[in-house]
């Protein structure tokens, strides 16, 4: 038990110092791509006040989601550098990922090198600033169950993307109560309140941030969608693999397949590779040939992308 906790304490503070130090490192190199305007908006917002900094920040960045912006009006009014303020809440992010990740069954040292030195790692840390938040936000609402629906609220306000992975919980949580209407006929009451409560939600979501989404749907709806569901595919196999009750998996991954017709396979096999994760890591603490070849493939292009980023300031940059 105390070699356990030993090696949890010890990989957790690897886990936060390592991406410490890939951070100040790498970020002053990325200064292409989104971050040009990301750049431009931290810079710019501490000039005006809180209503005038928000319209600049939406005429600068395609977005209306407000938490990304609120936290970087209020570091960058305080005057913290922007590498900093990004460092910061990737150190945060790898904790409670390091965090969730063992929780659910990964093996420390497992968690630590997918999190330290994973591809969709670098891509949060580094490019995807208003997303690293909105996962900020979801793993804090997975691990501390007592305030989880606003930390999910704030998931969403952070980056709509996450609605896709939410729909997936919310079919997954009410998996075994369809059944049970289909079969029988009826309803809990606690279900029918939640059900409630969360259609509500959705649709005050939904009202806030209409135009921002459909102007997403309608950039994202792409033929190529349908060869993206391949790449989905694998991590539901995979996941279907793993998992101790099939249905699950197959709960979690029905929404996703239906999104990624809409919004394009990249972003939601983001959160594909996230769910897979969520099986892999619980099956032998990840100790697995599945996740042995996926995590081998995204430390790969996790180095590619970061030699990218120290070489021409873009990790998306096309050779």
């Amino acid at each position: 038990m105390i070699k356990s906790k030993f090696y949890l304490s010890f990989f957790s503070f690897l886990t936060i110092l390592c991406v410490f130090l890939i951070s100040l490192f790498f970020i002053p190199y990325y200064i292409y791509g989104d971050q040009v305007h990301y750049q431009r908006v931290y810079d710019g917002v501490s000039y005006f006040n809180l209503f005038d900094a928000y319209n600049f920040y939406k005429a600068n960045i395609d977005s209306k989601e407000p938490v990304y912006f609120l936290l970087s009006w209020v570091s960058s009014t305080l005057g913290i550098d922007k590498v900093y303020f990004i460092a910061f809440f990737n150190v945060l992010l790898s904790f409670f990922a390091y965090k969730y990740f063992t929780k659910i069954g990964g093996h420390p040292f497992v968690v630590f090198l997918i999190v330290t030195f994973g591809y969709y790692s670098y891509v949060l840390f580094f490019s995807a600033e208003r997303l690293k938040f909105g996962f900020l936000f979801l793993l804090i609402g997975l691990l501390y169950s007592k305030r989880r629906y606003i930390y999910y609220v704030l998931s969403v306000l952070s980056h709509a993307q996450m609605i896709g992975l939410l729909s997936s919980f919310v079919v997954f949580r009410f998996k075994d109560d369809v059944l049970n209407i289909l079969r029988n006929n009826r309803v809990s009451k606690n279900t029918l309140f939640l059900l409630m409560s969360g259609t509500i939600v959705s649709v005050l979501v939904f009202f806030i941030m209409r135009d921002h989404l459909l102007s997403k749907i309608n950039s994202y709806f792409e033929l190529r969608g349908v060869f993206e569901l391949i790449k989905l595919g694998a991590f539901f196999i995979l996941s279907y693999f793993y998992a101790k009750d099939k249905s699950n998996a197959v709960a979690l991954f029905v929404p996703l397949f239906f999104l990624v017709l809409i919004f394009g396979g990249e972003r939601i096999n983001f959160l594909g590779y996230f769910v897979f994760l969520y099986f892999a890591l619980q099956y032998k603490k990840g100790f697995n040939l599945g996740n042995l070849f996926v995590s081998s493939y995204f430390f790969y292009t996790g180095a590619i992308f970061l030699w990218k980023i120290f070489k021409y300031g873009n990790g998306f940059y096309s050779v």
